[in-house]
């Protein structure tokens, strides 16, 4: 039996905050002090301010794995890793609170999505998978 957490999504602020996501500025926009901090894909950028840092490209290439996380109307939907499991995406949707969960591919032309499964279900591959 799956349990649902209304502190969930509190508890995924402060996890994503005690690893480290330091490189989020005051004003929410992401970024890095340096180009060597951010890696080959980084671009330098000037934000609102005028102050100069470096921002690096989140989604490069297809395919992508997602985790959609839904409850009526309302969804949310994770870019997530490739080392995500269908079960992992289950996981996160009981700590947001939400009744259904989804996964999906984003393809380089179009994408491909499983079943929208119950939380207490794992939800199922989608028609093209891309590695779920």
């Amino acid at each position: 039996m799956v349990s649902s957490n209304k502190f969930g999504a509190l508890t995924i602020v402060l996890f994503f905050t005690a690893i480290g996501c330091s490189s989020i500025s005051e004003d929410g926009k992401e970024w890095t002090e340096t180009p060597e901090a951010a890696g080959d894909e980084a671009l330098q950028v000037k934000d609102d301010s005028g102050e100069l840092g470096t921002t690096a490209q989140a989604l490069t290439m297809a395919p992508n794995k997602a985790c959609s996380c839904s409850t009526g109307s309302v969804r949310d939907t994770l870019l997530v890793s490739d080392s995500w499991t269908r079960t992992m995406c289950r996981d996160y949707c009981v700590v947001l609170g939400t009744t259904h969960s989804q996964v999906m591919c984003i393809l380089t032309s179009n994408w491909s999505l499983g079943s929208n499964s119950a939380v207490s279900q794992i939800p199922s591959q989608p028609l093209t998978n891309c590695g779920w």
